[in-house]
Formats: structure tokens, sequence, C-alpha cells
């Protein structure tokens, strides 16, 4: 670069960093504000009581009530609150997590200081931080995930591939957050699978050059993990009756296209409306989040597993056949706010359209100080779009640059592929959970890589 690009670099970068430090301390006197303060999400009192009993299916997780429960026992015995004890293990993960990650991607060509500084700022975030002063699973699944993404960056340009033995311990460190994923969130065990097996894949095409006696390793790790988290969801499935009805694929595009053609007055209410009752039809078409709480328990237990099943998959069938293309305008929409969550939010907040979890989120977020926390959030989704913008500038110029010297892209940018494609299964799977219940919540790891594209534009002045 000439002296006049490298100062416009450092200047920019600069700002960027000035504005994220600003974010940063909004985030920590907002923490301090709320951290003796239960969030009161429906989500919090059932995994509540869920960890009082252990009774645990595929929507509570195993890894969190277990968690929750020892937590409660230690502050009972030394008479402490258990919540704010539980954000602070919380936080301490997603920290933590926060900075392995970045230290994976940057390839730990920065100090630890830059790194925990950048795990500040992805803690900080207002998407973030409410998560984690909450009892919500969404927490330690964002950290565990972030892990196993962080490690499965290390093992990918590592000489370990090479080495049959020494992959096979990579491949256990990565599987073992698989595995913590998976049992926080049910819907992990796919999700989280796919890195996991394009590595496997890599490492097996490496191997069969490098060490081909050893290869028998790797497939005995992954055999043993799969069939861990396989198993302990089969001890827990439904030893009482969950509240809502089995996952399945059936449900799924039963939630996301059933809820508007419900509220309407076509057969799709007429046929819900025969097997729920009216009481109900009214509780639903008022609000949409009771579909999958009341409604589909209530299908499930008159039809049964299968008879439900159907009848899902037949209705999902018919809104598609009549109502093709409002279903993918408004699946198109929440897809979108999945794969960039802080801009669609921030549209939401302006136009005031609530018509999602956004709303209870936010109003849940600023019940112990109102101002303040709309002064933070507002600045933090203005602060995204403006630093998203200037890292674009300054990823123009590393492009410029790299043109004129003819530098060739390294093989980190399959790697960098791998998590793209991760990040937008897991917009497809969010996208699938209900028919507009938009919620930022659960959009933590697209969040946390747009923030870490715009953390390592920062490095041009700088970068090697």
């Amino acid at each position: 670069m000439n002296k006049r690009t490298g100062f416009v670099s450092v200047f920019l970068s600069r700002l960027i960093i000035i504005g994220f430090i600003a974010q940063i301390v909004m985030g920590i006197i907002w923490g301090a504000k709320n951290i003796g303060y239960l969030q009161l999400f429906g989500e919090s009192a059932d995994l509540v009581a869920v960890s009082g009993t252990m009774r645990c299916n595929v929507y509570t997780g195993v890894i969190y009530p277990a968690v929750l429960l020892m937590v409660r026992a230690v502050c009972m015995a030394f008479g402490l609150p258990w919540y704010t004890l539980m954000y602070l293990l919380q936080l301490a993960l997603a920290l933590t997590s926060g900075c392995v990650f970045l230290r994976a991607y940057g390839k730990n060509r920065y100090g630890r200081a830059k790194y925990f500084f950048g795990s500040l700022v992805l803690t900080t975030f207002p998407f973030m931080l409410q998560i984690h002063l909450a009892i919500l699973t969404e927490s330690l699944a964002l950290s565990f995930f972030i892990l196993e993404m962080a490690y499965v960056r290390k093992a990918w340009g590592s000489t370990t591939l090479a080495d049959a033995r020494g992959f096979s311990l990579a491949l256990g460190r990565i599987c073992l957050f698989w595995f913590l994923t998976a049992l926080t969130q049910w819907d992990f065990i796919i999700i989280g699978a796919v890195p996991v097996i394009i590595l496997f894949i890599r490492a097996l095409v490496v191997l069969s050059r490098t060490d081909r006696k050893g290869i028998g390793f790797p497939f005995l790790i992954l055999a043993c993990f799969l069939v861990f988290i396989i198993g302990t969801y089969t001890f827990i499935e439904n030893p009482y009756a969950p509240s809502t009805p089995t996952k399945s694929l059936e449900v799924s595009l039963f939630d996301r296209t059933a809820w508007d053609a419900a509220a309407g007055n076509g057969n799709v209410r007429y046929e819900i409306w025969n097997i729920v009752g009216d009481e109900l039809t009214e509780e639903y078409t008022a609000h949409r989040g009771t579909m999958k709480t009341l409604v589909e328990p209530r299908i499930e237990a008159s039809l049964g597993k299968k008879g439900a099943r159907d009848f899902f998959l037949r209705m999902a069938k018919e809104v598609w056949s009549t109502r093709k293309s409002t279903v993918i305008h408004d699946a198109a929409i929440d897809l979108a706010g999945y794969i960039i969550p802080p801009v669609v939010t921030r549209s939401l907040f302006e136009k005031r359209a609530f018509l999602s979890y956004t709303g209870r989120n936010y109003d849940v977020m600023k019940r112990v100080s109102p101002q303040f926390t709309k002064v933070y959030m507002d600045y933090s989704l203005f602060w995204f779009e403006a630093a998203l913008m200037i890292a674009g500038v300054l990823y123009m110029l590393w492009i410029f640059k790299g043109i004129r010297e003819k530098k060739k892209p390294g093989p980190g940018v399959y790697i960098i592929a791998v998590t793209i494609l991760t990040g937008i299964l897991i917009a497809v799977r969010n996208t699938f959970l209900g028919y507009g219940m938009y919620d930022y919540k659960i959009a933590g790891f697209s969040t946390a890589l747009w923030i870490t594209l715009i953390l390592f534009s920062t490095d041009g002045a700088e970068a090697k």
C-alpha cells in the first residue's frame, strides 16, 4: 500500500475499534445492572422446573438442566442467588470460546490482548449478552458450538491431518464439543456434524497418502461419539409427556406454513378447528407462538404420533399448493433475518414491526433500565451497520493490494467456506422453527461471524 492508502486503512481500523469500545462499555454497564435480575422468559421457567426433576427431553436438552441443578445446589448451600452464578459461568465460557475462536481463525498472529478485546466485542453485543445473562439453553449451545468450529479450524490447517493418531486426538476434541452442543440443543446433532464430516473426509484423503495403516482410529473416534449422542437422547426420549410434539420434518414444514393460513378462514383452519376446538382456535389465531405449544400437542394427542405427522404434512402441502408465493416470500424474509440478524432487527425496531419474538426479547431485556437499554441496543445495531460498511472499504483495499502483488488465496479459504456453509444451515434451521417468529436469541452464530469479519478487517494496516 502507498502511504495515503496506508493512512486511510489505519484511520478506518482505529475508528472501528473506538466504536466497539463504546459498545463494550455500555455492555458492561448493562450487565452490571442486570447481573442480579432473572429475565422472565417462559423457557427459563421450564428449564428450572426440569432441573429439579431431571425429566429431560429433546426440547430441554441434557446439559443445561444438569449444570443448572449443580449450580442451584451449590448456591443453596451457601445462600447465594443461583441465577447470578449461572450468569457468571455463562459469561466466562462465552469469553473463553470467543478468544479460542478468534485465535483459531486469526491463526495466532496477534497477542492475547487483541483476541480478548475481540471476545469482549462478541460477548457484549446485545443479542449475545442478553442470552448469557438469562436462563436459556442458547448461551451454552452457542459457546460450545463456537468452540467446536474453532477446533475444526485449528485442525484444518494442521500437520496432524497427516498423522492418524494426532488427528484422532484433534477429532476427539472436536467431537467433544459437538457432543456438548447436541446435548444442549438437539438440532445440533445434524448441524454440528456437517463441519465434522467435511473435516473427516479431508483428513481421510490426506491419511490415505501419509498414514494408511492408522486410518481406522478416526473412524473409531467418530463412531463412539455418534453412539454417545444418539444413545443419550434415546435414553431420555419422552420418558414423560413433552410440552411439544416430537421434532420431525413434518412438524417443521407445518410450523413454517401453517399459522398464516390457519389464521384465515380456509380449509386449514377448519381442519385444525375440527381437532382442537373453539378455545384453542381463538388462542392460536391471536398468538402465533401457541401453534407449537398448544395446538400441535393437542393434535398429536388426538391422532397419535404417526397420524399427527401425516396431518402436519398434508396441511403443509395444502398451504404450499395454494399460497406458494406467500410462503416463499415470508420464509425469505425470516432467512435474511437469520443470515444477518443485526440489520434485520434494526429494521424491525425502526418500523416497530414486532410480529415476532424480537419484541418479546426486547421487552424482557429493558425491564430493569429501559432508557439505557434503548440507547445500548440502538447504538450497537447502528454501529454494527456502520462498522460493516467501513470493513467493506478495508477489504476492498486488501483486494486491490493482493491484485497488485499477484497474491493467491491461501488454503484457509476452504475452511472459511465450510464455516459460512454451517452458518447458512443454522439460518435455514431457524427459519423452519415457525412462521413469523424471527428470534434474534437463536441467531448468535451468524452474528458472531459478521462481527468476526468486521474485527479482522482492522488487521489490514498491520497484517504481514
